[in-house]
């Protein structure tokens, strides 16, 4: 008897509802992107206004609890403050934290058009 779901089918669901599917459709936005990491209490801000040159073109702002945590610009540097706050280093999140992170600046740089 030949099973109903296929290695690629499952491999498919898997992928886009379990791994990718807490990534936003759009990533721009005149307000702002907002979303929840997976399986976290932190959240994230993708702004795409204000971006100073060489700073990839967005910037990614970390939050937990309401509070900004740590913020990260187009191309994966990490701030060091952010409107008088001291932010955390990358060596002070959790690594699956982490992993989110740079799962979703390249999400966003794939995505962001450049004008």
């Amino acid at each position: 008897m030949k099973s109903f779901f296929k290695l690629p089918y499952l491999y498919h669901f898997f992928f886009e509802f379990c791994i990718v599917g807490w990534l936003p459709p759009t990533v721009e936005s005149g307000k702002g992107i907002r979303g929840d990491f997976p399986d976290s209490s932190y959240r994230y801000r993708i702004d795409t206004n204000k971006v100073a040159p060489g700073e990839g073109g967005f910037h990614l702002h970390i939050f937990q609890s309401d509070m900004e945590i740590a913020k990260v610009n187009g191309r994966g540097g990490f701030v060091k403050t952010h409107k008088g706050n001291i932010l955390r280093k990358p060596s002070q999140l959790p690594r699956p934290v982490l992993r989110n992170i740079n799962k979703l600046i390249r999400y966003v740089q794939k995505n962001f058009r450049r004008e």
